[in-house]
């Protein structure tokens, strides 16, 4: 048999993809032959014999950033839940044949577990989406603290060593003596507004970059959700 693999960015796998979501799906039979399949699958062989349903939901939740998820919801008809990981070895399985159309409604239960599994998912996402904005915002106090403390360290220093200095100039013996002294403090003096003048501007940085923070939040706020169901299958394992 010759087959190449293809990337999902490839133009193929694109075309694949996108005709995928577009194309039509009804509910259908859906027979599976786990003889084809060439491996052992433990979840799967205590399905063989079995039939029961599967449907597959697309989340899109739009905060800070996009998140997408593929959720599975499935239930054998003996009422076994089939959980994702179950769903996805199922769906790996080949056919055998084509899926048949079905006119009998999707089960309530099934489609209650997949609103469910909607709803966990959604939680989860806006719960790793806090996590994330108070990991920020605790960088951005941490790193405006060492960044102010810094700064008002370096002029508490000048500021000691200017006093100091209008000590020592009161006690000068001597012109030339004075004379260091003066210009050792009209240099600290330069230092220090200099310094002031640094921390005024680290103190802008700071408001800059929590005005970005805020800005980060009301998009958070602004969160969207839309799921929608991609096919919904009944299924026989054979």
């Amino acid at each position: 048999m010759l087959a190449h693999a293809y990337r999902l960015s490839h133009p193929l796998g694109e075309w694949s993809i996108d005709a995928s979501l577009n194309a039509a799906t009804p509910v259908a039979t859906l027979k599976l032959d786990y003889g084809k399949y060439g491996a052992r699958v433990s979840v799967i062989e205590r399905l063989r014999g079995k039939s029961g349903w599967l449907t597959l939901a697309r989340l899109e939740v739009t905060a800070f950033e996009t998140t997408e998820a593929l959720l599975f919801s499935g239930i054998t008809d003996d009422g076994q839940v089939l959980d994702q990981e179950a769903c996805e070895k199922l769906m790996a399985i080949p056919a055998a044949g084509k899926p048949t159309p079905l006119s009998t409604t999707v089960p309530e239960a099934l489609l209650a577990n997949s609103q469910r599994a909607v709803a966990a998912t959604i939680a989860q996402v806006l719960e790793a989406n806090q996590r994330l904005f108070n990991e920020e915002r605790d960088k951005l106090e941490r790193w405006a603290d060492d960044k102010l403390l810094a700064a008002e360290e370096a002029l508490k220093n000048t500021k000691a060593r200017i006093a100091q200095l209008k000590r020592d100039a009161r006690k000068a013996a001597t012109l030339q003596e004075q004379d260091g002294i003066q210009r050792e403090l009209s240099e600290l003096e330069r230092k220090q507004r200099r310094l002031r003048q640094e921390i005024f501007a680290v103190e802008d940085e700071i408001i800059a970059k929590r005005d970005e923070l805020i800005a980060s939040l009301q998009q958070r706020l602004q969160e969207k959700t839309s799921n929608e169901t991609l096919f919904s299958v009944r299924w026989q394992v054979l």
